[in-house]
């Protein structure tokens, strides 16, 4: 709600106070697929303030991004490239840090907030809520304390290995296996922590086929 309140309100002060107009201003939500959702709450509010605005390619033809001299644009990520303003916001930005498997989709969706950081003129907000969007945080300031020098150390054969798993592309319908299996496995170490399922309960062999597929690495 207070992402909401402050982007409306941003938006608001840039039309009758900075002399910008709408087709100078675009809202950009990172993830395509959760675009549709994550606006609707700030355009409903725009709407009761008076300020009209759309949904590229829901509200308006899919093959079209419409500049518009009477209307906000709102948009995702992907169907933003190639299209610039001089006023970009982007809402939800915590989705690009954090969420239980975000390490499998890493670089996709650091590329959806660089994509929407790129397609400002001028200026570019990014907005966000949580612990993803702290971090977010620490890491501008970071960069922004080391004069906006990146240093890393270039990883191993072995650790480039292991990021290419652990940040790969990952299908819903994996996403969604992994976090079903992942509450099944955090249940079951809770009763076998609190006793209520004992060791002896479980299958020999699996265990035994667990315990040999985590070490294999180590």
């Amino acid at each position: 709600m207070e992402q909401t309140q402050w982007l409306a309100k941003k938006i608001a002060d840039n039309l009758s106070k900075d002399e910008l107009c709408y087709e100078d201003i675009i809202v950009i939500n990172p993830d395509p697929l959760t675009t549709r959702k994550n606006v609707g709450h700030v355009r409903a509010h725009l709407l009761d303030m008076g300020i009209n605005n759309h949904l590229a390619g829901i509200t308006t033809s899919p093959d079209i991004f419409v500049h518009s001299k009477e209307s906000i644009i709102f948009t995702g990520a992907h169907r933003a490239k190639g299209n610039e303003a001089s006023m970009v916001y982007i809402i939800n930005a915590h989705e690009c840090y954090s969420g239980p498997y975000a390490g499998l989709n890493l670089a996709k969706i650091r590329n959806q907030l660089f994509t929407a950081i790129t397609r400002s003129k001028a200026w570019v907000r990014v907005l966000g809520i949580g612990d993803g969007m702290k971090e977010l945080m620490e890491e501008y300031n970071s960069l922004l304390l080391n004069n906006f020098e990146l240093k890393f150390k270039y990883p191993t054969k072995e650790e480039i290995k292991h990021l290419r798993i652990i940040h790969r592309d990952a299908r819903i319908e994996d996403i969604d296996r992994f976090e079903s299996n992942g509450n099944y496995l955090t249940k079951l170490l809770e009763d076998v922590e609190s006793g209520s399922i004992q060791r002896e309960d479980l299958d020999n062999n699996l265990v035994t086929k667990l315990q040999t597929l985590l070490s294999e690495d180590d």
